[in-house]
């Protein structure tokens, strides 16, 4: 989850979809990675730590296995306010608590994620990691077992809602086997971000100093 919009939302046309003063979800079509949404966070919501209104959006996007099919890992989440601010937004105890009240009212929206942002996700459900800056780069230290529990919840309530949705076999399938992986990656400390080097410059942009 970005600090604020990345650059692929520069030429954007209309959007698709506007929700309240404080929320602005975009569907788009990325020659790179096919249909994505783009959805931006306003400040204020995340300052209230109340993501009641953000997750009435997130079930609708998931409400029939239609929905499901079109939009799993497909969603990309921008939190507006914090280009000033030098911490990971999983560092930030506001942003901590937003995210883990989301998951607590939609604990199977981690299959609407893209990979990209599961990272910081996770690291926003358990105990705040070490982070340790060098330079550009970053080490990122958590606790593997706590994400692996998180990480099993997840995935839990994601096949239970897919089910519940009676989302047919077939595609239920691919998308925990996707989350799986995800999963995996996280736990043997590979960061999914790198794996999209484009979406990953955009998501780590910052202001110039």
């Amino acid at each position: 989850m970005n600090s604020r919009p990345p650059p692929l939302l520069n030429s954007l046309p209309a959007p698709t979809h506007m929700t309240a003063e404080q929320t602005l979800l975009l569907r788009i079509e990325d020659p790179t990675h096919g249909k994505i949404l783009v959805c931006q966070i306003d400040n204020r919501s995340v300052v209230s730590r109340d993501a009641l209104e953000l997750a009435e959006i997130f079930r609708k996007l998931g409400r029939t296995a239609e929905d499901i099919s079109a939009n799993a890992s497909k969603l990309l989440v921008g939190i507006g306010g914090y280009d000033a601010d030098s911490r990971e937004l999983y560092e930030i105890e506001d942003v901590r608590a937003f995210i883990q009240d989301l998951t607590s009212r939609v604990p199977w929206w981690f299959a609407l994620l893209h990979p990209t942002l599961s990272l910081t996700w996770i690291c926003c459900l358990i105990a705040k990691p070490k982070v340790t800056r060098h330079g550009s780069s970053l080490r990122i230290v958590f606790d593997p077992a706590a994400a692996k529990h998180a990480l099993g919840i997840a995935i839990g309530a994601a096949s239970a809602h897919l089910l519940q949705i009676r989302t047919p076999e077939w595609e239920a399938d691919t998308i925990l086997q996707n989350l799986s992986i995800t999963a995996n990656e996280l736990l043997q400390g590979l960061n999914p971000v790198d794996a999209d080097p484009l979406v990953s410059r955009a998501l780590r942009a910052r202001n110039a100093p």
